[in-house]
């Protein structure tokens, strides 16, 4: 269960993981930091900034959602949250 219904941090850790164009996927641990761990259900990507780099919008429960922007090898957390 949820710490509290707005700001729960004990959730699980966010898993990545990564296609090698083979309907096969490795753990890509480290590609994104999402600073805690909360209650994770959907995600949406898309080029948020239109620089031609997938972005990662990830939907939480009893948080607000975050973004990953795609920065090449990496993805960092935006400032910008949703809610």
């Amino acid at each position: 269960l949820p710490s509290n219904f707005v700001d729960a941090r004990n959730g699980s850790e966010l898993d990545v993981f990564l296609n090698n164009g083979r309907c096969e996927f490795k753990s890509a641990k480290g590609i994104l930091d999402p600073k805690g761990r909360f209650f994770y259900h959907s995600i949406g990507v898309g080029d948020f900034r239109g620089t031609g780099k997938k972005d990662l919008w990830i939907a939480t429960d009893f948080n607000s959602d975050k973004i990953f922007l795609n920065q090449g090898q990496k993805f960092e957390l935006s400032t910008m949250e949703t809610t």
